[in-house]
């Protein structure tokens, strides 16, 4: 009996443990960004520095976890000529919010080729849980993942102050729910 304990215990040992494969995003190819309804028109934005560090299986989902972390700096939008008012102490606040970051807690699958993570979205200072769904669709050692996710900016505090007269916390100039897109590509890594 006592041999079959150490046979079961040596072969655990030298067995590899499942892991969920890792995957490296390709910057040039991949796209985070958000749109906000701005004086009843679509506002769109991106950032252009962002890390991503994914492990992802769809077999594995137990096993698989992200972690995205997003200069705030880095915001660009097709009205640059403003982004200074949108990155300052009434808008995105970057000199006291540098980063914002998304860490994973769980991942579900919706229907083939669907998910959805639960993770804690830190932004403004601020801690809450959200729920990206998304479409991922792997070919060979290539990943292509679109989601989106629709939040509140002043859960987070983002836009909260006055100035011109403006109360940015109003929705009379900009809409409260702000859209997340996600659009990344990404190769498996060896």
């Amino acid at each position: 009996m006592m041999r079959i304990v150490l046979l079961v215990a040596a072969i655990a040992l030298v067995s590899p443990v499942a892991q969920a494969a890792q995957w490296k995003v390709d910057p040039a190819k991949s796209t985070l960004g958000f749109v906000v309804t701005w004086d009843r028109e679509p506002f769109r934005a991106s950032f252009k520095r962002w890390t991503a560090s994914i492990d992802f299986d769809s077999v594995e989902l137990a096993k698989a976890k992200a972690d995205v972390s997003i200069d705030i700096a880095s915001f660009v939008s097709e009205d640059p000529e403003n982004d200074k008012y949108r990155v300052g102490p009434n808008g995105l606040d970057v000199r006291r919010f540098a980063l914002a970051r998304f860490v994973t807690k769980s991942f579900r699958e919706i229907s083939v080729g669907h998910y959805e993570a639960v993770g804690d979205l830190t932004l403004h200072g601020i801690t809450k849980e959200v729920k990206l769904p998304f479409a991922l669709a792997i070919n060979g050692n290539s990943a292509h993942m679109t989601g989106e996710l629709t939040l509140s900016r002043v859960d987070f505090g983002v836009g909260t102050g006055s100035t011109w007269g403006i109360d940015w916390s109003s929705e009379r100039t900009v809409s409260h729910a702000v859209k997340v897109t996600v659009d990344l590509v990404a190769t498996r890594a060896p």
